[in-house]
């Protein structure tokens, strides 16, 4: 089979775990990422440019347009590895960079797997565009060229591949054949996000944020909040600052959130391990990954009914809320107050609640729907 990502996402997982199973033949990816192992390098092919490409137009300044940049650099990515295609039983491609790509393979007889973490395009677009209006942003929130792109890829893909019931309930709701889409939950590196003690429950309370820092992300919601808390916490948000969040922050300063632009993941469980609690007020995320590697270092969690990983969280674990609500985040972060002392109880079974997750696990599932096209 053949793997196809333009950014990383899980391809390097697939790819290992492909491999392991000795079903890898080719990962085409726009990475160079020499520090994921398991994918020998000759397996490998590269095409970096068009994400230097989507880099310059996303940044250039005054005209900086990420909706354009991104149209054009997932099909400049898209059209050049559909001269790749081959021969294989199976193409395994990422939603946005797969359409030219999967009907080359498609002409070589192999079966297609269309793999998306995020809820349906058009779900998608139309709740960022109601949060770009809300907020005054006159930014494009989407390119409509590059959503009927990704419409077509589920449209002419044989499956597809979803981490969450979450993903696939907006799926179907957009009139995608249930018939059509497989569960694959992803896996977390439990080694790396080993179970830690929480700091001593004294001072505010420590609470981190990781992800764009972005209205998709919910983060104006939970600035919000946190405004409303004022010294009883603290925030850390951890990612870079999307465009149309500029203004917004500018105009919020809060003496109780600190920004902290990037994070390694070889490094963001020492980073989690400071903080009392997880929060993920998303309005739109197909899994949320985060929350399940923060949940295994032992962290409460706070996620908005909109996170896939809300699947894992029950009152044990921490509290899921409605999207697009500072009351309610605010109300479930004064939960965590007021039981202070339950919280390394609610971070170990936090744990527990995934330590199946594993990447061994995903590698079994996503093989299972090979199978099915193969």
């Amino acid at each position: 089979m053949n793997i196809q990502a333009g950014g990383k996402f899980t391809a390097f997982h697939a790819a290992r775990a492909a491999q392991a199973r000795g079903t890898l033949n080719r990962l085409i990816t726009g990475r160079r990422r020499r520090d994921e192992e398991g994918v020998p390098f000759r397996l490998r092919f590269h095409i970096a440019w068009p994400a230097y490409l989507f880099y310059a137009m996303a940044t250039a300044p005054v005209v900086a347009n990420r909706a354009l940049a991104s149209r054009i650099a997932d099909g400049a990515f898209d059209r050049a590895a559909a001269k790749r295609a081959e021969a294989v039983d199976v193409f395994h491609g990422f939603l946005a960079y797969s359409l030219h790509s999967l009907r080359a393979y498609r002409r070589e007889g192999a079966g297609v797997l269309i793999d998306t973490g995020a809820a349906h395009i058009g779900y998608e677009r139309d709740l960022l565009v109601a949060e770009f209006d809300r907020f005054g942003e006159s930014r494009p929130a989407m390119d409509e060229a590059w959503v009927r792109k990704q419409e077509l890829e589920y449209e002419e893909a044989d499956l597809i591949a979803v981490p969450s019931t979450f993903v696939r309930d907006t799926l179907v709701e957009r009139g995608i054949p249930e018939r059509k889409i497989e569960i694959v939950r992803l896996g977390v590196d439990l080694e790396r996000f080993a179970l830690q003690p929480l700091p001593a429950a004294d001072g505010p309370l420590r609470l981190i944020s990781v992800g764009a820092i972005s209205f998709e992300k919910g983060v104006p919601y939970l600035l919000e909040a946190c405004e409303t808390l004022g010294d009883r916490v603290e925030l850390t948000l951890v990612g870079r600052v999307f465009p149309e969040m500029r203004r917004l922050l500018r105009e919020t300063r809060l003496s109780n959130v600190t920004h902290i632009p990037n994070v390694p993941n070889s490094e963001l469980a020492s980073v989690l391990g400071r903080h009392d609690a997880f929060v993920l007020a998303s309005v739109q995320d197909g899994s949320g990954m985060v929350v399940t590697e923060a949940m295994a270092t032992g962290r409460p969690v706070v996620v908005s009914q909109s996170v896939g990983a809300r699947e894992f969280v029950d009152e044990a674990t921490g509290i899921v809320v409605p999207p697009r609500s500072p009351s309610a985040l605010v109300e479930a972060i004064e939960q965590l107050l007021e039981k202070r002392g339950d919280l390394p109880a609610m971070g170990a079974a936090a744990r527990a609640a995934v330590e199946s997750l594993t990447w061994e696990r995903y590698g079994g599932r996503m093989a299972e729907v090979y199978g099915l096209l193969a």
